[in-house]
């Protein structure tokens, strides 16, 4: 166990030293870890509405953005009951971004929420859906070099927001082939 708590420090401190506060990159970093996502969300959305679009945008955004949206939830409230603190708040050291809670940082919800997206994406369009995985990576990389996550919670909250996403993607597929009421 101290063998990987020693790599996973040695992990955050490589990435954090290369993307953080005083690298010349930092400012990149920001953009990947607190703007780049909303880019993310608004290029689903784009394409739900005018490439996908068959009609029912309603159901359409709750189809691409359900799942996420309760990983996100999922994610959150097993934060509040297991607080970890986050590396700026265990390290004493300047996060380049801020974050309200210092205890949230496992699982990254951000990057649940991503790779959730990435996942449901990936059943409408999976040439598009790798992107949106890679995104989901991206966005988790930033928020270590910002300070606010370690690798182990990006590598969490990637699994759950993937693995979660793929099971709903999966039961709702059996119930719409199966026609089963969701009511």
């Amino acid at each position: 166990m101290l063998v990987l708590s020693s790599m996973h420090e040695k992990l955050f401190f490589a990435l954090y030293n290369f993307l953080g506060p005083t690298s010349f990159v930092s400012g990149v970093t920001v953009f990947f870890a607190q703007w780049f996502p909303y880019l993310i969300i608004a290029a689903a959305l784009v394409y739900e509405i005018f490439v996908r679009n068959e009609g029912e945008i309603v159901r359409a955004m709750m189809r691409i953005y359900t799942p996420p949206l309760l990983i996100l939830s999922a994610t959150e409230l097993f934060k509040q009951f297991f607080p970890n603190p986050r590396p700026f708040a265990a390290l004493d050291i300047p996060p380049s971004i801020l974050v309200g809670d210092p205890f949230g940082s496992f699982p990254s919800s951000h990057t649940a929420f991503f790779a959730a997206l990435g996942v449901t994406m990936y059943f409408c369009n999976p040439k598009l859906g790798k992107w949106f995985l890679v995104s989901a990576i991206i966005i988790g990389l930033a928020r270590i070099g910002a300070g606010v996550h370690w690798p182990l919670d990006i590598l969490g909250g990637f699994l759950i927001g993937a693995s979660l996403a793929y099971c709903i993607e999966k039961v709702s597929f059996l119930l719409w082939k199966n026609r089963v009421p969701l009511c």
